[in-house]
């Protein structure tokens, strides 16, 4: 008696993105330079491929312009996809609301 054994392993990409970004805009800039660290993502296929899109379509290497940004990073491999989603949010130096005073 012969025994035959396939094994297959069916495995869709685990991945989970970095944390959210609050920064201030660079100086007399408007926007801030950000350097971003990709997502991390794991499956059993070894042929694993990670993406990161932003919302406004620019590289990730250029700054960040002053309000939000997303960036939506992608896993995928032949059994699958995973996606998540980072913001980015740049503030201008000073834009908080300040009361004047006046001399009488």
């Amino acid at each position: 008696m012969k025994l035959l054994l396939i094994l297959l392993t069916l495995s869709q990409p685990i991945i989970v993105c970095p944390g959210d970004i609050t920064r201030y805009n660079d100086q007399n800039q408007r926007y801030a330079t950000i350097i971003i660290t990709p997502a991390v993502a794991h499956d059993d296929s070894g042929s694993l491929t990670v993406i990161g899109a932003r919302s406004d379509n620019l590289p990730l290497t250029n700054p960040f312009p002053l309000g939000h940004t997303s960036i939506l990073w992608k896993a995928s491999n032949p059994d699958g996809v995973a996606s998540c989603a980072q913001t980015i949010i740049v503030m201008q130096v000073g834009s908080g609301k300040r009361r004047i005073r006046r001399n009488p």
